[in-house]
């Protein structure tokens, strides 16, 4: 069985003690995925998922710490964990690719609105009106980005997540649910009503989840059109999935 090896290594890294619960939490969402879900997986994943949980665990805690936040991109000064020594955590996922210090594109840039506050716009423009909102600062750099793209701080950019969110939404069987899951029914606070496993498997075969996950990545890009009030082009994307499934 392809996932034979990575199975070990995730049973081996469960008999570690000092591992973070939301790490212990992961590993064994992962393991069930893989015990019961093998086929779903094409032999390069396999490999990125041996090559991420061979690494050290403060590496492995801090893309799981990231991985649970919203958003791909993060300032250095907001990552900060106690169990984690950043430096050697970071260097561990640069290496293996899982992880970029770098600078967003034009493509991505809506993503930075969350993650940089009014403060840092202001520097980026080099602006000293106080009095000035952050949605009309945002609206000058996006105006203006090209100029001003040097300004932007380096940031924190979290590769590969969508393998990670498949082990997910296999897991749960929704692209919803999340980590935080485990916490909450630790704390007895359950956001989604329990239901009883059974042997009958969601997906049975790799073309059927992967048409999951495209209608599911489709629906996403439709929500951020809209919240970016891309209207007319979440409109015509909308318009163009009609006819592909009507075939016309």
């Amino acid at each position: 069985m392809k996932s034979s090896k990575l199975i070990y290594i995730l049973n081996d890294l469960l008999k570690e003690q000092k591992i973070p619960y939301y790490l212990r939490h992961f590993i064994s969402l992962s393991l069930e995925v893989f015990q019961r879900y093998p086929n779903l997986f094409q032999f390069h994943e396999i490999q990125t998922y041996e090559c991420f949980f061979s690494l050290p665990i403060n590496s492995i805690s801090l893309y799981i710490r990231l991985f649970s936040r919203k958003g791909s991109w993060f300032k250095i000064d907001s990552v900060a964990y106690s169990e984690i020594e950043l430096e050697a955590a970071i260097f561990g996922l640069k290496n293996s690719g899982l992880l970029a210090m770098s600078k967003p594109g034009k493509r991505n840039v809506h993503e930075l609105y969350s993650v940089l506050t009014k403060q840092d716009i202001q520097k980026i423009l080099d602006s000293s009106n106080s009095r000035q909102k952050k949605q009309d600062l945002w609206d000058q750099f996006i105006a203006s980005f090209s100029k001003h793209k040097k300004s932007i701080p380096v940031l924190i950019n979290l590769m590969n997540e969508e393998l990670f969110q498949k082990l997910m939404i296999i897991y749960f069987g929704n692209p919803y649910q999340d980590l935080s899951t485990f916490v909450v029914e630790e704390l007895e606070h359950l956001k989604h009503f329990p239901v009883e496993l059974s042997s009958h498997k969601i997906w049975k075969k790799y073309e059927q989840f992967n048409e999951y996950t495209e209608f599911y990545n489709w629906e996403t890009e439709i929500r951020s059109l809209i919240e970016q009030n891309e209207i007319s082009k979440a409109n015509r994307k909308v318009k163009l999935k009609i006819r592909e499934m009507s075939g016309f």
